[in-house]
């Protein structure tokens, strides 16, 4: 139980992680990762994959259009030698779903296999964690948000600095962020 990452005691990522999620992921080999874009054809990524990420567990995105695509684009490893990934571009979310878990059923039911294949391929479950601690995901939103053009980027930038401020849990004060 570790507190020390929010001095101000909200509620964030890191208090999510430390106090519910570590042990559960530590147990864990796959994660079945359900990013909220429905029937949207975009590639949203959230705590959910980066608790995968931080958890050193091969993702499934559970209807997420190209995720894994797009994961791998920007440099983190997707697996697709132990994941079959191909069901990310189908084109309706029933669809993404459904060959999700049919294309890796034996992952998923073949818990000496997943563990067996977690223990084989740390190295590179590691390698992707420390991208992430490196902010990969963070460095890129900034490279995208960037090549926008005023003042759409100016608007968006300190919201996005914001959000990053709330999920890791560092002491602000909001009504510094508003005019």
């Amino acid at each position: 139980h570790n507190k020390n990452y929010s001095p101000t005691e909200v509620p964030c990522i890191v208090n999510q992680w430390t106090d519910n999620l570590e042990l559960l992921f530590n147990q864990s080999a796959v994660s079945l990762v359900s990013e909220p874009n429905g029937d949207q054809i975009a590639s949203i990524f959230t705590e959910k994959t980066i608790f995968a990420i931080m958890g050193l567990t091969f993702p499934i995105f559970i209807g997420g259009y190209g995720n894994a695509d797009y994961l791998k684009q920007i440099g983190l490893d997707t697996f697709d030698d132990i994941i079959d990934h191909s069901y990310q571009f189908l084109p309706t979310l029933p669809e993404r779903c459904f060959y999700a878990f049919k294309n890796n059923i034996h992952i998923l039911t073949d818990l000496a296999l997943a563990k067996q294949l977690r223990q084989t391929h740390l190295t590179r479950l590691l390698k992707n964690r420390d991208l992430l601690y490196d902010q990969i995901l963070a460095k890129h939103a900034y490279s995208v948000i960037d090549g926008w053009p005023e003042p759409l980027k100016s608007v968006i930038k300190p919201y996005f600095e914001l959000i990053q401020k709330v999920q890791i849990g560092k002491n602000i004060r909001l009504y510094d962020y508003v005019d």
